[in-house]
């Protein structure tokens, strides 16, 4: 593997915590350099540092071999006194873009500062330099409205990253280690089965930049439905991923990856019909015309988005793709094949409501409180139990033609309540309260 890979598949790869200190050096400077505002962002996060009792960042870094791209979600929190939760200072979420060449990075990043992540953040950009095997990086970023230097370096054992950012007028400085040990990638070709993974997730990590670039909301899900596919590509390589809910998830072996990768390709398909057919105005299934007509037109958040897409995906067309595959109801092979890629799919709904609690902070809370069906269709058992109802469901369009029409009716009516219940106020002060809440949160899409 070349340097950049080496350090965001190999080395980086996982869960890192440690201490975080910030401070300002020069205050003159920090005057002249800097707009107000980010006077104002760089001051207060001077004074949580000196203030607090200790600053704890958390990390996760994930990035798959075979892919160009990785992605960070960071998270930097205060503790202030001994009977109070720690305050959140600081958050970030990255896209990395890996260079051909072996060194260099481009890196979008999303910023949050304070507790009440919708009201302040901005996007940026930096870029990274990946050198002597993936043990040290070079990054070039704007901060505060100045430029910072940041140098990474990554410690013998691999497990600790020192990391040192300066400028004309501050330094930020943090030490993390990683929670628990990767398995070290095997240096070896990548199967035809993982490398057909890897193309439909880089596939929908393009549809997702094209989504976001115009404010579809669809591309909440396109995103996510790409890490899980990067996700399945690993289990495939090495039988394991890493997830920031847990240190370590070991699946089953594959039995016949050639036919895990068909039942994706058929799977996403089928999403990626219905998008290309919905945009063109052409004939849509009609769970998806509903779906996307809600997305269109209704005031949402990013978890309906969400929430909406991933049920009628996984419900109306899982089935489909089963029996396009040739799932064999008495394959005890297939099945557990199916069941693997289950848990995969389910840890990785387990992760997802971990980033939007990160993202959305104590308000991910309130909107989950409010409203439970988002809190039931993201729980990994529920994600688990509607992936396994759809293989009997397979079975049931396999069948005679009335099996088959009541299958399809069932697939539409599900859709239809989901949609209904999740976003269809009642008169209950709950009910209510929900749509007024999603109305607000609505307004802030985090792209």
């Amino acid at each position: 593997m070349q340097d950049n890979e080496i350090y965001y598949f190999q080395i980086a790869h996982g869960n890192w915590t440690g201490n975080f200190s910030f401070k300002i050096v020069h205050f003159g400077r920090l005057m002249r350099e800097a707009p107000l505002p980010e006077q104002l962002w760089a001051v207060a996060l001077h004074l949580a540092c000196r203030l607090a009792q200790k600053q704890v960042i958390t990390s996760t870094i994930l990035g798959y071999p075979g892919s160009r791209v990785a992605r960070s979600w960071a998270v930097v929190t205060a503790n202030t006194f001994v009977f109070t939760p720690p305050v959140r200072l600081y958050a970030l979420r990255g896209h990395y873009q890996l260079d051909p060449d072996g060194t260099n990075v481009v890196v979008r990043m999303r910023e949050e500062f304070g507790p009440i992540p919708l009201l302040f953040h901005r996007d940026t950009r930096a870029t990274a330099r990946i050198t002597d095997e993936g043990r040290r990086a070079e990054y070039q970023r704007t901060m505060f409205g100045s430029a910072w230097q940041g140098v990474y370096e990554v410690a013998p054992t691999s497990d600790e990253v020192h990391v040192r950012y300066s400028s004309a007028w501050g330094e930020l400085k943090y030490t993390v280690r990683k929670t628990q040990l990767a398995a070290p990638l095997l240096r070896r070709s990548v199967s035809d089965a993982e490398m057909r993974l890897v193309a439909i997730a880089e596939q929908l990590d393009r549809l997702t930049e094209e989504q976001r670039s115009r404010r579809d909301m669809k591309a909440v899900f396109t995103g996510v439905y790409a890490q899980m596919s990067y996700a399945l590509s690993r289990v495939l390589q090495q039988r394991e991923i890493e997830v920031a809910t847990q240190p370590r998830l070991i699946v089953k072996k594959v039995n016949d990856p050639d036919w895990v990768a068909a039942l994706a390709e058929a799977f996403v398909a089928r999403y990626l019909g219905a998008v290309d057919a919905y945009e063109r105005g052409r004939y849509t299934p009609r769970h998806w015309a509903l779906v996307f007509d809600t997305l269109k037109t209704r005031a949402l958040t990013e978890i309906d988005a969400l929430a909406l897409t991933m049920f009628a995906h996984i419900v109306a067309d899982l089935p489909h793709a089963l029996c396009d595959v040739g799932a064999a109801p008495g394959s005890s092979e297939q099945l557990e094949d199916f069941e693997v890629v289950n848990e995969v799919a389910s840890q990785q709904v387990a992760d997802m409501k971990q980033r939007f609690a990160d993202t959305y902070g104590s308000l991910y809370g309130w909107l989950d409180l409010l409203d439970g069906q988002i809190a039931d269709v993201f729980l990994d058992r529920r994600v688990r139990e509607l992936r396994s109802l759809a293989w009997y469901t397979a079975a049931r369009l396999r069948g005679s033609q009335a099996a088959r029409l009541d299958a399809e009716a069932q697939i539409t009516r599900s859709v239809e309540e989901f949609v209904s219940d999740l976003l269809d106020v009642g008169h209950a002060p709950v009910a209510l309260a929900a749509s007024l809440f999603r109305r607000v949160v609505a307004r802030r899409v985090r792209w």
